[in-house]
């Protein structure tokens, strides 16, 4: 029940993506495939590079970013 979950909540953010799941028991009575499909053709741009968070830098980080300006 939580790989379905799971999987139900990775479709739901990811509607570019199709996701199929097969579980094959130890007898042929359990058997359980379901499949959560594409919602849209359309992928989204590419993140874009951003600045880092104030709360992220350290000293290190500061005379790096200053060395390669």
């Amino acid at each position: 029940a939580k790989v379905l979950k799971y999987l139900q909540q990775i479709a739901v953010i990811t509607p570019y993506a199709e996701f199929k799941f097969k579980f094959k028991g130890q007898d042929e009575k359990n058997v359980f495939e379901t499949v959560f499909d594409r919602r849209t053709s359309v992928m989204p741009p590419p993140p874009e590079a951003t600045k880092h968070h104030p709360s992220s830098v350290d000293l290190e980080l500061v005379k790096r970013l200053v060395e390669s300006t």
